[in-house]
């Protein structure tokens, strides 16, 4: 919120529920963690079921069986996010999902787009919670300096890759594990 002017849901206000309800934010950032699950035994289940984001509650499900915690992509699907520039989910493969033939990959990334969001930054592996911090204050500083959201991902990914931006006690971050994984759609 130093950095750019943001409503927060943050600890137990952070809810499936609450984020279903936002209506067109132009920026939408999840920092929490994100996961696609395979598909277990050879089942159909749509991947728009298996992709999600865990939110407050999830530790306890059986607490609120209405707001379980897993904001799946389905769900997401019903947003109203016509009007929101970017969607914003720095959590473990939040980019991942299943393959439909001739229609794209099925998970959070086309969940968004269905909802009307004009664009996502997702991750394509685990990521490392530490660069991601680094990772994102880079990125939401060169949007506020008025770059595209291409070049604030290609320019703070070449911070990475130079070695400009190090870990807390020095550490190299250039290797491609700590900024690669984002992908602008």
């Amino acid at each position: 919120t130093k950095i750019i002017n943001a409503d927060l849901l943050m600890g137990d206000n952070a809810t499936p529920i609450k984020v279903l309800n936002a209506d067109s934010p132009k920026i939408l950032h999840f920092a929490t963690h994100s996961r696609y699950l395979p598909p277990q035994n050879n089942r159909k289940e749509s991947s728009l079921l298996r992709s999600e984001i865990i939110l407050a509650g999830a530790n306890y499900p059986e607490t609120n069986p209405r707001d379980d915690g897993h904001l799946t992509a389905g769900e997401i699907t019903g947003m109203n996010l016509i009007g929101t520039e970017l969607v914003v989910v720095s959590g473990c493969e939040s980019g991942k999902g299943g393959i439909a033939y001739g229609e794209s990959i099925f998970g959070l990334k086309r969940a968004f787009a269905v909802a009307g969001a004009r664009s996502s930054l997702l991750t394509l592996w685990e990521i490392n919670d530490f660069a991601t911090a680094l990772f994102m204050e880079s990125f939401y500083k060169k949007l506020k300096e008025g770059n595209s959201r291409n070049n604030a991902l290609i320019e703070t990914q070449k911070e990475f890759q130079s070695g400009k931006i190090k870990g807390p006690e020095g550490e190299d971050l250039s290797h491609p594990f700590y900024w690669a994984a984002f992908q602008l759609t």
